[in-house]
């Protein structure tokens, strides 16, 4: 890139109207159109406060000076070009929307859909190398010609003749009179052109979708053609019964208009015109951070290892090129070989951050814990998220006893800007909701994966609601922050479908599901979710999915980890069918039945009832194992 290259001053400006994946550089420059109607219901509904906030604190606005801001339902984008003509002094300005851009890569020539476009899931980094979107590369190409737009499209390919008749019968909201009325000003105005519209018109391709980088020179003569004709056409046409779609009336004309002004150009001009391919992203739902998806994990030295299964099975399941910065909460006693173990993980994908926040779990010295569960105060670190990420507006939250089945962006994507959290319903909701006096109709949500909306959880300064809720009711609660989080969100909380927090139980009966939906999601579960005490790493591993654990086991430095309760798994895997040791009670006494190879033997304690042990059977069992130390279990 030549220094002449790096001077130039070029400005593309990229159209929303509403939040989106955010592509902002010094040459893009994201702009709102229709500022100054931002509260009026559009195409696409009615803006939320918080969408309203993101669009003031992310986007220029076209309402400043001279503009037509007000005149976005009629004029789409147009609002933004006008502001720029009138507001805006570069070398050179261009246009494109917040989901449509140009492939400046002109050394590779991609593959094109139907209607012309280059498609990729989501605007990330990927993206923005393959069709070579930074600056520099953009003015080192810009700086070359007078004029860069799009690559003209066949509209046979939308079953139309040519372009006029592609506006004719392509879309019932076009009405192919408003057309020829914009024409007949144009015949009238700038009688030069009349053979540019004939060409254009009978043409089996146009220039669609107003994208184009222009120096400012031609686009000031472009504007005040432009603008000109369709300000006539304004005062002559009625369009008091269009609805939202047919009202963007002048929108709609001004993409055939370009592309007869472009025809001019070539038949009357010598200027330099670069014709580009266009890119599409498909998925531009907006995360605060558009180059991240934020994950936070809540572990300690017990359930490290099952964090990183978590982990591993997450970054192995996610198909998005976003960053993903993973946060780890632990109350500052993680080994140094946890961490570092945990932290190997980022090789598996590329992309990846992850960090170690400390929690002060002081806080929770006066708090409920369940005696004799595997509950401990980390279940309460959900609490201060908010606080402990302070800079962030948007989390998931995951317990550590959990395998992903699905692309992570799928969930995280899920709009909650009207919600304080998105989470599944509980097993056993309805016991708890009659237990906490919840709204009849309202179900009881499992906190172990939780979306969480930290803006507003914020504003409303719930972390320290969920305190005060604990405290004052810790005699009554059954599962303390699950407890806190049902009733303090209550009102704002979106429940997603079981499949998202699959919570397999071996006791159906004590499930409160709809039986339809828990089979779909037994079928095909998103997340899967190893409740209560059965545990797929202490043998269970016949429990429903535990097969995934061991799956993405592999996939971390834990690989070689031996099951703590190893007879257990002998006993499940190996023995199960050939050798079992149970304990029965019948009027009173205590004894264990042996079953090997179908004989059933019965053995009365008639020594201390509880502490009976069958020394020799275990200890052929132990021996047994040691016989098959060496196997990888998880093969």
């Amino acid at each position: 890139m030549s220094e002449n290259d790096k001077c130039i001053n070029c400005k593309i400006f990229l159209a929303y109207h509403k939040p989106a994946a955010l592509l902002k550089t010094d040459v893009f420059v994201p702009i709102h159109v229709g500022r100054d109607v931002m509260i009026e219901k559009n195409k696409d509904g009615i803006l939320s406060n918080s969408s309203q906030k993101w669009i003031i604190d992310n986007l220029i606005g076209d309402n400043t000076g001279d503009n037509i801001s007000s005149k976005n339902k009629n004029y789409c984008e147009l609002t933004s070009q006008y502001w720029v003509w009138k507001n805006i002094d570069a070398d050179y300005v261009g246009f494109m929307h917040y989901r449509r851009h140009l492939n400046f890569n002109v050394e590779k020539d991609y593959a094109t859909d139907c209607w012309g476009l280059i498609s990729r899931e989501y605007l990330d980094n990927y993206y923005i190398s393959d069709f070579k979107l930074d600056d520099e590369s953009i003015k080192k190409l810009v700086s070359s010609y007078d004029v860069v737009t799009v690559e003209p499209w066949n509209v046979k390919n939308a079953g139309s003749k040519n372009n006029y008749d592609h506006y004719k019968n392509s879309d019932s909201k076009l009405h192919i009179e408003d057309y020829d009325r914009a024409l007949d000003i144009l015949r009238i105005r700038y009688p030069d052109f009349v053979e540019d519209i004939e060409a254009y018109n009978n043409s089996e391709t146009g220039y669609y979708t107003n994208i184009f980088i222009m120096k400012k020179a031609i686009f000031n003569d472009y504007c005040k053609w432009l603008f000109d004709i369709l300000f006539e056409l304004e005062q002559v046409s009625d369009i008091s019964n269009y609805d939202l779609q047919e009202a963007r009336i002048y929108g709609y004309i001004s993409e055939w208009l370009f592309g007869i002004y472009i025809y001019h150009l070539k038949r009357v001009t010598a200027l330099k015109i670069k014709e580009l391919q266009r890119t599409l992203v498909l998925d531009t739902d907006i995360i605060q951070n558009p180059n991240s998806i934020n994950v936070c994990f809540s572990t300690d030295n017990n359930y490290a290892q099952h964090c990183a299964v978590s982990i591993a099975s997450m970054l192995k399941m996610t198909k998005t090129n976003k960053y993903i910065d993973i946060y780890i909460l632990n109350d500052g006693s993680l080994s140094d070989k946890n961490k570092k173990n945990i932290s190997s993980l980022v090789t598996l994908k590329s992309n990846v951050k992850i960090y170690f926040l400390k929690v002060d779990k002081s806080l929770f010295e006066d708090f409920p814990t369940l005696k004799g569960t595997h509950f401990t105060e980390a279940i309460y670190y959900r609490y201060v998220i908010p606080n402990l990420l302070n800079n962030l507006s948007k989390v998931l939250y995951l317990d550590s006893d959990v395998v992903f089945n699905e692309d992570v962006a799928k969930l995280y994507n899920t709009d909650i800007q009207d919600y304080y959290i998105a989470a599944v319903q509980d097993i056993i909701g309805r016991e708890n909701q009659k237990r906490l006096g919840l709204n009849v109709g309202k179900y009881y949500c499992n906190s172990g994966i939780l979306l969480m909306n930290l803006d507003l959880l914020r504003n409303d300064n719930i972390p320290k609601k969920l305190l005060d809720w604990t405290i004052t009711h810790k005699r009554i609660a059954k599962w303390p922050d699950q407890d806190a989080i049902n009733v303090v969100l209550e009102d704002k909380i979106l429940y997603l479908g079981l499949a998202w927090n699959f919570q397999y139980f071996l006791d159906d009966s004590e499930m409160d599901f709809n039986p339809e939906e828990f089979e779909r999601a037994k079928q095909n579960p998103k997340i899967v979710h190893y409740i209560g005490y059965i545990k797929p790493w202490e043998g269970k591993i016949k429990r429903m999915y535990g097969d995934l654990y061991f799956k993405y086991l592999k996939l971390t430095p834990y690989k070689n980890y031996k099951i703590k309760y190893f007879l257990k798994l002998l006993k499940y895997q190996l023995l199960d069918n050939l050798f079992s040791i149970k304990n029965k009670k019948k009027n009173g006494k205590h004894y264990k039945v042996i079953s090997f190879l179908g004989i059933k033997i019965r053995i009365h304690n008639r020594l201390k009832d509880q502490e009976f042990r069958i020394t020799k059977l275990e200890k052929a069992i132990n021996e047994l194992s040691l016989s098959i130390q060496n196997e990888d279990i998880n093969k």
